[in-house]
C-alpha cells in the first residue's frame, strides 16, 4: 500500500489530476493523504484504499467517495483540526472504519437539502479516540447507513441529527464508552435514530458505569431501539416532547442508580418488557411525561410544578413517586395495580384515571382505595398524615380527578 499525499498542484478540485498528488493518483489498495494545508473543494469520484485528514483544513466533497480500507489505518480517519464536509449530492461509501477525532480534534458534517440529500455508508463510526480524542458529527438533511455507533471511546464525541435526517444502525450504540469520556447525542429538528440493536449511555457494557453521556430528544424527533437500554450512573436522557421507544423487541429500558430519565414526551416499550429503574431517577418535567408499558424496580419517580406523569400500565416492585412540586398530576390507567408508594401528595395536586366515582383513605394502612359505585377497583398506597382532610373525587371530560382537600372548618 502506498500514500499518496495532496499537494494540490494540478488541476483544482480534480482527484483524477496526477499532477495534485505525490506519488501518483492514488487508486484502491492506497491512501489518499491530505496534511495542513489550504481548504480544498473536491469536485470529482473517486476510490481509494483509505483516505486521511491530518491537520487544520475544511475539505469539502460535492461527488462519491468510495474507501475499501485496506491496510491497519482502514477507511476514512479525520483529525488534528481537519474537517470533511459532504455537501448536497454527496455519498460516502466506506466499507470499513469512519473514525473522526483521533488523539485531537475532527469534524465530519454531511450537510444535504431536503430536494438534495446527502449519503453516509459506513462501516461502523467511531466519534472521538484515544486520548484527547474529540470527534464531532453533524447530520444534516442526511442519511447515515453504520452498524454501529462508538460515541467517545477513550475521548469525546458530539453526535448531532437534525432538520429530518436519519441514522440507521444495524448493530448497537455505545455513549461514552470508558472512564472519563465524554459523549453528546442531540435529536433535534425532525432528526431520527433507529437502533436495530441495544445501546448503552455512559458505558461499555450493561451495569458497567464508565464515561458521562448526555441524550437530548427533542420536539418532532424519535429514538428508537429495538432492543435493551441502559442509562448508567451519571449520564442523562432528556425527552423535550419528542419520542424515545426502547426495548420494541426484546430489553428493558434500565435506569440505574445515579443516572436520569427526564422531560416531557413519550417513551414507549412493550408490555413484557418496559421501564425498569434500577434505583435511578425519573422525572416529570416541564410538561406531560408519558410513559407507555409496565414499570418495574425500585427507584424514584418524580412530578415537578405544573408537570403530568401519565402511565398507561402497570407499576410494579416497591418504586416510590414523589408530587415533588405544586400542581402535580400522576395520570393512571382504569385498574392499573399501581404497588409504588406516593409520597408528597397534597392540596393542588391530582391523581387522575376513569371509571372511579369515590375514593376512600385508611390511616391505619396508608391506603387509598378507588370504588366504581361499589367495587374496589384499585388501591394507592399514600405516604404522610392526611388526619381530618377529605379526598374528593370529581368528573372532567370522562376523566376521574381525585383531589385532596382539607376539612372545613365548624
Amino acid at each position: 500500500m502506498t500514500t499518496h499525499i495532496f499537494a494540490g498542484a494540478g488541476q483544482a478540485g480534480n482527484w483524477a489530476d496526477p499532477n495534485n498528488w505525490v506519488n501518483g493518483v492514488p487508486g484502491t489498495a492506497d491512501t489518499a493523504f491530505f496534511g495542513a494545508g489550504p481548504n480544498e473543494t473536491i469536485n470529482s469520484s473517486m476510490a481509494v484504499g483509505n483516505l486521511m485528514a491530518i491537520g487544520s483544513q475544511t475539505l469539502t466533497f460535492t461527488g462519491v467517495v468510495t474507501s475499501y480500507g485496506n491496510g491497519p489505518c482502514t477507511g476514512v480517519m479525520v483529525c488534528v483540526g481537519a474537517t470533511l464536509d459532504f455537501v448536497p449530492g454527496s455519498t460516502l461509501d466506506d466499507e470499513a472504519k469512519l473514525i473522526v477525532g483521533v488523539a485531537a480534534v475532527g469534524t465530519f458534517d454531511a450537510t444535504g437539502t431536503a430536494a438534495d440529500p446527502t449519503t453516509i455508508n459506513a462501516g461502523n463510526i467511531t466519534l472521538g479516540k484515544n486520548t484527547a480524542g474529540t470527534g464531532n458529527m453533524t447530520v444534516d438533511h442526511a442519511t447515515v447507513n453504520t452498524q454501529c455507533i462508538w460515541d467517545g471511546f477513550v475521548g469525546n464525541g458530539d453526535l448531532t441529527i437534525t432538520d429530518g435526517s436519519r441514522v440507521n444502525v444495524s448493530s448497537n450504540v455505545v455513549e461514552a464508552c470508558t472512564a472519563g469520556d465524554t459523549a453528546t447525542l442531540t435529536l433535534t429538528n425532525g432528526g431520527g435514530l433507529a437502533i436495530a440493536g441495544g445501546a448503552v449511555i455512559g458505558g461499555i457494557s450493561p451495569y458497567v458505569a464508565a464515561g458521562i453521556a448526555t441524550v437530548s430528544i427533542a420536539a418532532g424527533t424519535s429514538m428508537t431501539v429495538q432492543g435493551g437500554v441502559h442509562v448508567e450512573a451519571g449520564s442523562t436522557v432528556t425527552v423535550s416532547g419528542g419520542t424515545f421507544a426502547a426495548g420494541m423487541t426484546g430489553g428493558y429500558l434500565v435506569v440505574m442508580a445515579g443516572a436520569l430519565l427526564q422531560g416531557n414526551g413519550l417513551i414507549t416499550t412493550t408490555t413484557h418488557y418496559g421501564v425498569e429503574a434500577d434505583f435511578g431517577t425519573i422525572v416529570a418535567q416541564g410538561g406531560t411525561l408519558q410513559i407507555d408499558g409496565t414499570i418495574i424496580g425500585t427507584g424514584t419517580m418524580q412530578i415537578d410544578a405544573d408537570s403530568t406523569l401519565a402511565i398507561t400500565g402497570r407499576i410494579i416492585n416497591p418504586l416510590t413517586i414523589d408530587f415533588a412540586g405544586s400542581r402535580s398530576i400522576l395520570s393512571i390507567a382504569h385498574g392499573a395495580n399501581i404497588e409504588a408508594e406516593l409520597s408528597g401528595f397534597g392540596f393542588g395536586d391530582q391523581i387522575v384515571t376513569t371509571g372511579v366515582s369515590s375514593a376512600t383513605w385508611s390511616a391505619a394502612t396508608g391506603s387509598l382505595t378507588l370504588f366504581e359505585g361499589s367495587q374496589n377497583v384499585d388501591t394507592l398506597h399514600l405516604a404522610g398524615s392526611y388526619a381530618g382532610d377529605i379526598f374528593k373525587v370529581s368528573q372532567s371530560h370522562g376523566a376521574s380527578v381525585i383531589t385532596v382537600q382539607a376539612a372545613p372548618a365548624h
